[in-house]
Parts: structure tokens; sequence; C-alpha cells
């Protein structure tokens, strides 16, 4: 895993992973060569599980739903009288190291397809990066659907 965090990247490289965005990244990423912590991100702060899933972090995503709904049921049992939904602390994680999964993304996709020709291997990165946005729209209908239930129902 260290070893992810000493690729440099070429321009070319970033480009055909993040597509439209990559000036932030490139500027992200290289801020911090070699650290896991990429910067701070303020989309995930308020976001962080439909930035996740928009950005085809989809197993990092899951693991921090199931995250809050586990602090939640921690704290519901723990403070049965509260109404804190403490489960949201869980999202602190992706504008902290949101950038640094996204980067250990890139460079996992990176080493994958490093026996490539370069033709293929853009064409590869563009594929495994970019963004769903087919997926976000899923999440944001299921959140919607959720609070419905919760408001109607529970």
């Amino acid at each position: 895993m260290d070893d992810m965090m000493d690729i440099y990247p070429e321009a070319w490289q970033t480009d055909a992973f993040v597509g439209e965005n990559a000036n932030f990244y490139k500027r992200k990423w290289g801020e911090h060569p070699g650290k896991y912590y990429k910067g701070w991100n303020w989309v995930p702060l308020f976001f962080c599980i439909e930035w996740m899933v928009y950005r085809k972090l989809y197993a990092e995503a899951f693991i921090i739903f199931l995250a809050a709904i586990g602090i939640n049921l921690l704290f519901d049992i723990l403070f049965p009288l509260s109404s804190a939904r403490w489960g949201d602390t869980a999202r602190i994680l992706g504008p902290i190291f949101g950038n640094a999964l996204y980067y250990m993304k890139f460079a996992r996709a990176l080493k994958k397809s490093s026996s490539m020709a370069q033709a293929d291997r853009k064409e590869y990165l563009r594929k495994r990066g970019g963004v769903n946005v087919m997926a976000l729209i899923i999440v944001v209908l299921i959140e919607i659907f959720i609070v419905y239930l919760q408001f109607n129902y529970l």
C-alpha cells in the first residue's frame, strides 16, 4: 500500500482517469506527494456517499454507509433518549481521506494497466475512472425514498 503513494503519473494519465476535473486532482495530488493525506475536499463534507459513488468509489461509499448505520445503532443503544444522529460523524472521513482514496484507486488502475500499449492504457484508465452520473442519480433517489419512508411510516 505504501508504494501506491509513490506513483507519479504523467499528465495524460490523470486526464484520462479523472476527466474534465483533472486539473483539480493534479493540484491536490501533487501538493502531498508520497503521503496518504491528499488534501481537503469540500464536496464530500456535504455529500460524502454521493461524491464517492459519483467518483466510482463504490466499496468506500458502502463502508461509510455501514459505519454511519453502525454508529447510529450504537448510540441509540447507549443513549436511547438522544435524538442526535451520530452516524454523520463517519462522513467526516470523506473530505479528509476522499482525495487519497480516489488517488489509490487511480494508482491501482495505473499498476494494472502498466503493461498495456498507451492507447489501450488510456482507454482502460478512462473506463476505470471518470464519473458515474447514473449511479449518483440512483443513490439520490434511494435517499429520497428513505426520507419519505421515515417521515410517513416510521
